[in-house]
């Protein structure tokens, strides 16, 4: 196995007991064998096959969970109606007739982001607010809060 060092980084580690490192040992497979102090790490690992200082650079972990769901935000850049950020029903409605008119071949109507607390009318849209926009098929639409449809 081949090893890698990093040293003169600034790594934050996100482990309490020790917050803060300077060098971090790798092997071929990008895994972190150690994090610590250069020295430390030098005695403890003999050789590397290769060397990097990172001239105080800063290294942070590479998972940072900024907690998207992929099929919703490819829903959203596909064929979902959009609707985060509307200010009212009638917002909401006009948005729904306009995808609606450009998705004629859309079994159904999929929206996401209908918000109540941010609406004029302090509520969600109701089965017959969704009717009188589109009636002729299913309109799914997935609230902050809640899932409801008008079939």
């Amino acid at each position: 196995m081949t090893l890698k060092l990093l040293y003169n980084a600034n790594i934050i580690t996100m482990d309490d007991a020790s917050p803060k490192a300077d060098s971090m040992v790798i092997d071929d497979l990008g895994k972190i064998e150690a994090i610590g102090n250069e020295k430390e790490l030098r005695n403890q690992f003999t050789s590397f096959s290769n060397e990097t200082d990172y001239q105080g650079k800063t290294i942070v972990p590479g998972l940072n969970d900024a907690h998207i769901h992929v099929w919703k935000i490819g829903h959203l850049r596909t064929y979902m109606l959009d609707v985060r950020g509307v200010k009212s029903i009638v917002e909401f409605k006009q948005k729904l007739k306009d995808f609606a008119e450009i998705n004629p071949e859309s079994n159904w109507i999929m929206a996401r982001g209908v918000n109540e607390m941010v609406l004029e009318e302090k509520r969600l849209p109701t089965k017959e607010d969704l009717d009188e926009v589109v009636s002729n098929r299913p309109v799914f639409c997935d609230s902050y809060l809640c899932t409801y449809w008008n079939r």
